[in-house]
C-alpha cells in the first residue's frame, strides 16, 4: 500500500472527522450553534476554542476541536483567509495556525 495518496488521506481524515463528531454528544452541535452566533470577524481555531471553554462547551477528546472547525467550514460558517497566524497557548509554542474569517450568516 502507498504511504502517500492524496485521495485516500482525505478519505481517511473525514473518515476520523466524522468518528470524532459522532462520539462528541453535545459537543458538536453545542460548539456548532455558538460558532454561528460570533460576530463576523476573524477568528483562529485557538481562539474559538477559547471562547467555547469559557462558556463551559469542552469536548470528550482535544481532536473534537479540529473537528468542529472543520464541520464549521464545511457548513459554511467560517471560511479560511488563507492567513496563518501564531497561536498564543504556551503548550502551543507559538506555532502558526489557520485563519478563518466567520461567514456572516
Amino acid at each position: 500500500m502507498d504511504l502517500f495518496d492524496a485521495a485516500l488521506s482525505r478519505e481517511a481524515r473525514d473518515v476520523g472527522l466524522k468518528l470524532v463528531g459522532d462520539n462528541s454528544a453535545d459537543f458538536m452541535p453545542l460548539g456548532l450553534m455558538m460558532i454561528a452566533k460570533l460576530a463576523p470577524w476573524t477568528y483562529t481555531g485557538e481562539q474559538i476554542r477559547q471562547r467555547l471553554t469559557a462558556a463551559g462547551i469542552i469536548p470528550h477528546h482535544s481532536n473534537a476541536w479540529g473537528a468542529l472547525i472543520n464541520t464549521a467550514v464545511r457548513r459554511g460558517l467560517l471560511r479560511p483567509t488563507g492567513r496563518w497566524v501564531p497561536m498564543t497557548a504556551i503548550s502551543s509554542h507559538a506555532r502558526k495556525t489557520a485563519e478563518y474569517e466567520k461567514v456572516d450568516a
